[in-house]
């Protein structure tokens, strides 16, 4: 049987993309064949982590109590040496920036083929001074036989930055969409905020067309477009209109901006917060369009953008600012709309478009969810292991 070292710096129960990539992969690995061995951080728990007992594939858990910093680095090369120690695989697997330099160091690299993923913003710091002295060092290129690029856009960007890297190593890999995203929904309890929100879960519902956004509450995810957007609408539309926005505020001044912009847009707009997944997806089965406009911040990009797949497998079409690789993610014109980033207008334009007409919002909302089962974990394995299937 094939085998795999994934090695990353997030995984469950911490939530974010690299932890979303991580499960992933690993989960289609195993269905696939593919002896896989998951190296993730303990977050302070030791190795018998309660988040284990329902993985279908084997973790080894190092330790690392919150996100990584650079002191970690020592525990990265010790826990890789450990494993590579005791066993051989085909491929060890860096699944973030965090681990390149210690598959890079470590003493047992001669022993296997090595694969690292790039996610979009890591391009940027790889090449700040203390990251370039650590990657010279340790001939993190030189010693990396394949760049597995979520993007288009993220592999044109590293070919760009890192000139010297053979183009031929760097390979597109789009991101896959997780079989739980197509399962029915489960609808939350009746007291739950959210169906208060929405009206019970009849067709039709509350009666209004509902828009959703999946995002932390940062700049560079596009909000404030979103609800400037929202306020260029004519009156009549904005009554037929609930806004949900979803997802953590890590910047209160940010998050009270939008609260700001909501109460001026004369649309009703609900700031849920985190929710879990189930939430997430019962949310996604109500939505009727998707929206994320994104903006342009220095040295940060949206390498992809999974949400637009996650939501589009409830068939929900989405309108995106097409920024860094949202174009890989959607369709113009078949899954939605792309938009040009802080393109207010055109933002506007897209949803008048997708809210007066229910039919073009039911056509592309199949083929939404047509590109989400095409875009699936199992085809991301195979364009990064192929070799070994």
């Amino acid at each position: 049987m094939s085998s795999v070292l994934m090695a990353s710096s997030e995984f469950l129960p911490l939530r974010g993309g690299i932890g979303t990539y991580a499960q992933g992969m690993a989960e289609a690995a195993h269905k696939l064949g593919i002896e896989l061995v998951a190296l993730v951080p303990d977050y302070g728990r030791g190795a018998d982590h309660p988040d284990d007992a329902e993985l279908p594939f084997e973790t080894v858990r190092y330790p690392q109590a919150d996100r990584h910093r650079f002191i970690d680095i020592r525990h990265k090369v010790a826990a890789l040496d450990r494993v590579l120690r005791r066993r051989r695989f085909d491929i060890v697997h860096a699944v973030d920036w965090p681990f390149f330099v210690p598959m890079a160091l470590t003493r047992w690299r001669g022993r296997h083929r090595t694969a690292a993923t790039l996610h979009g913003s890591e391009i940027y710091g790889l090449g700040s001074p203390a990251r370039r002295v650590m990657t010279t060092a340790s001939r993190t290129f030189q010693r990396t036989d394949r760049w597995l690029c979520n993007s288009h856009f993220t592999r044109n960007l590293f070919i760009e930055r890192f000139p010297r890297v053979d183009p031929s190593h760097a390979l597109v890999t789009l991101l896959g969409c997780r079989e739980f995203w197509f399962e029915p929904p489960v609808p939350p309890p009746e007291d739950a905020a959210i169906h208060r929100v929405l009206g019970d879960d009849s067709p039709g519902g509350s009666g209004k067309v509902v828009l959703t956004t999946v995002a932390r509450l940062t700049p560079r995810k596009g909000h404030r477009t979103v609800l400037r957007a929202l306020a260029a609408l004519p009156a009549a539309l904005k009554e037929r209109i609930i806004h949900l926005v979803i997802g953590p505020a890590y910047d209160e001044p940010y998050a009270a901006e939008l609260r700001e912009l909501a109460a001026a847009s004369g649309v009703e707009v609900h700031f849920v917060g985190e929710v879990d997944d189930p939430t997430v997806r019962y949310v996604y089965s109500r939505t009727d369009v998707f929206v994320m406009a994104g903006e342009p911040v220095p040295g940060l990009v949206e390498g992809f953008g999974l949400v637009f797949l996650e939501a589009g497998a409830q068939g929900a079409p989405s309108i995106a600012g097409e920024i860094g690789g949202v174009a890989d993610a959607v369709v113009d014109g078949e899954t939605g709309f792309l938009v040009q980033p802080l393109d207010v207008a055109g933002f506007a334009d897209r949803l008048m478009r997708l809210i007066s007409d229910p039919s073009l919002r039911d056509r592309m909302g199949a083929q939404a969810k047509r590109y989400a089962t095409e875009l699936s974990w199992a085809a991301t394995v195979k364009g990064s292991y192929g070799e070994l299937l």
